[in-house]
């Protein structure tokens, strides 16, 4: 075994405070152990200061490949380190650890959580130097009863920033009372959903509203109450706000940019900017 190989076995033995030897198989090539726990430290020089992990996977199962080293997980889950109740949490039938890249990878399906925000995907990898979460597969985001459905997704822990790929999403303008509270509450009377069917980007807040920008061309819709209220929107771009509350799941502002087309029934209006009050 490598000398690279003992350090990296001794570095998972060390979350039980111990320098353990494990046996090699009989090939000589790999080591596998049971309830794992591995840790990466900020890529950031520290001076010699201790500083407190910045990511952990724990494994009910790995391997440890010697040619490259790399860990073989299974049953992972892991962290990734913001404020304690801002932390992303990441579950996955599989993954990957690569301590000398600083970088980790789960498969299998995904599950991503922080707070109120839950993302659903294939596959996603950790880069501790770049400090960025990425996957290529399709991720569906849900943050109370909204969705949103992108391409692609990034995030940016210490920026609180989700960017994903072109797709979909729905916003609800009427969400459901929460609690004994039996009225409906809404940011409007006319309109109950903002459908967007079309869009080429967005970005938005891990913390508060995951949807503040939308990339065009955008094709969406102001779904009424009424059938004839349906209003039909394109437009190059579209930034929505939330209002004072940055927790909030509703928007209440909608504003357009670039070849703006506003269409309800027969009737139609072009302009180059256009905002939409749905405060009321």
């Amino acid at each position: 075994m490598t000398r690279l190989c003992a350090i990296s076995i001794l570095y998972a033995a060390g979350s039980w405070g111990v320098a353990a030897q494990f046996p090699e198989n009989s090939a000589g090539k790999s080591v596998e152990m049971e309830g794992i726990d591995l840790y990466l430290h900020s890529a950031t020089p520290s001076f010699g200061k201790i500083e407190d992990p910045t990511f952990w996977v724990h494994a009910l199962r790995g391997r440890l490949l010697d040619d490259p080293p790399l860990w073989s997980l299974e049953s992972a889950r892991a962290t990734i380190y913001r404020e304690p109740e801002d932390d992303l949490i990441l579950v996955a039938k599989a993954g990957s650890f690569d301590q000398e890249r600083k970088a980790a990878q789960l498969t299998g399906g995904v599950r991503v959580t922080s707070g109120p925000l839950v993302v659903d995907l294939q596959d996603i990898a950790w880069d501790e130097s770049q400090r960025v979460a990425r996957s290529e597969s399709i991720a569906t985001l849900n943050h109370g009863s909204n969705q949103i459905v992108g391409s692609s997704i990034a995030i940016f822990p210490d920026d609180d920033r989700v960017e994903l790929g072109g797709g979909t999403a729905t916003i609800l303008l009427a969400q459901e009372p929460e609690g004994d509270a039996k009225k409906e509450t809404s940011v409007t009377d006319k309109y109950k959903q903002l459908l967007i069917e079309e869009h080429h980007g967005s970005s938005g807040s891990l913390k508060g509203a995951p949807l503040q920008r939308i990339e065009g061309p955008v094709r969406m819709s102001l779904i009424g109450k009424a059938p004839e209220d349906t209003l039909t929107i394109k437009a190059d771009s579209v930034d929505l706000e939330y209002g004072s509350d940055p927790e909030t799941r509703t928007p209440s502002r909608v504003s357009l940019k670039g070849h703006v087309e506003l269409r309800q029934g027969e009737s139609l209006i072009q302009s180059d900017e256009a905002d939409l009050n749905l405060s009321g």
